[in-house]
């Protein structure tokens, strides 16, 4: 359940991107599997979303980032 409520707060572009890259890199070989889970990194990493992420993760104090990344957020409504 635990994975599953992490799943549920991640932005829907990046379940949609995961969801993408498993079914197109199922039938392929390692190379291409790679480069299509590379361009879906770059896509969410450029995402709104991801700059927002990326910002509050900055604004914390060095010692108190590992703790921002593992805490669990909430999921959507």
């Amino acid at each position: 359940m635990r994975i599953a409520t992490e799943i549920a707060a991640l932005p829907l572009t990046s379940i949609a991107a995961i969801k993408s890259a498993m079914y197109r890199g199922l039938d392929t070989n390692l190379t291409t599997g790679l480069a299509i889970e590379s361009g879906y990194f770059l896509e969410t990493m450029l995402s709104d979303a991801a700059r927002e992420r990326m910002a509050a993760y900055l604004q914390q104090p060095e010692h108190r980032r590992r703790d921002w990344l593992e805490q669990v957020t909430e999921p959507r409504p």
